[in-house]
């Protein structure tokens, strides 16, 4: 009968076990994958980051300002709306430094975005069928 302590066992048994594991290891070493393309979030936040006005045509500032102005009427026409009043007292149940379009309060930027994010898309007529808004 052989006898074999715990310890000489694991020693027999995780050579076999570790080899294609290293082996594996060894040829990522050896050939190393290509580089990957970033992610499409930081091309778009690099991109972004470098753009600056004299880069926009005429024509794309004049199309920007429309939507602009388009985006705070809709915020505006939409403030008194049950939903949209919701959104903004959730947020402003939490202090922070970011502020809520129409009001004197402050909340976090993330709530600030949610608030007036719901706000400025509420009337806009292209996020339901047959561009109908729905009334809560």
């Amino acid at each position: 009968m052989i006898k074999l302590t715990r310890r000489r066992l694991l020693h027999l048994t995780a050579g076999p076990i570790a080899l294609p594991i290293t082996s594996r290891i060894a040829m990522a070493q050896n050939n190393p994958s290509p580089p990957r393309e970033r992610p499409l979030a930081e091309r778009l936040a690099a991109y972004t980051h470098a753009l600056r006005y004299d880069d926009l045509d005429a024509a794309t500032v004049e199309r920007v300002k429309v939507h602009v102005i388009d985006t705070i009427g809709c915020g505006i026409g939409a403030f008194e709306e049950k939903a949209v009043r919701i959104c903004r007292e959730i947020a402003l149940a939490v202090p922070g430094t970011a502020t809520v379009i129409g009001t004197s309060r402050r909340t976090t930027p993330d709530l600030a975005s949610f608030a007036n994010g719901a706000a400025f898309r509420f009337l806009d007529f292209n996020d339901t069928p047959n561009g109908r808004t729905r009334k809560i």
